[in-house]
């Protein structure tokens, strides 16, 4: 992570994006995504909860942004990786368009690198067998 965005960095906010893209793919494949008790016991070290704020405050509009792409359904499709794909030709364009007081040339570059790294996986996996 670590994108500039907005005068703040885009940082911990992978595993959000991924859990969103996630869940586009599964609804796809026609899976569905159960949440129970946790498995492990997360105890945190002490930091400034202010600056974690700060850090997350450009991933939580960009949430609001990526609303097009999130509640669009994908393609009904029999694979995670057609899915995937989906979701990565979706993301360049989407990119590419956006526009406003935290879109940079560094933003939309990221979200082009997030694409490109999801067709980077499907290849990966499919040599994999």
């Amino acid at each position: 992570m670590g994108v500039p965005v907005g005068g703040m960095t885009l940082d911990r906010y992978g595993d959000i994006f991924s859990g969103y893209f996630l869940q586009m793919a599964v609804r796809a494949v026609g899976h569905r995504i159960a949440v129970g008790h946790p498995l492990v016991e997360h105890r945190r070290t002490p930091h400034d909860l202010f600056k974690d704020l700060w850090h997350e405050l450009a991933g939580m509009k960009l949430v609001e942004d990526l609303l097009p792409i999130i509640e669009t359904p994908l393609t009904p499709t029999a694979d995670y990786g057609t899915a995937a794909l989906e979701i990565a030709d979706r993301l360049g364009p989407w990119a590419a368009a956006q526009s406003g007081f935290l879109w940079s040339d560094d933003l939309r570059a990221y979200f082009r690198t997030v694409a490109r790294n999801l067709g980077l996986w499907v290849d990966a996996c499919r040599q994999l067998g």
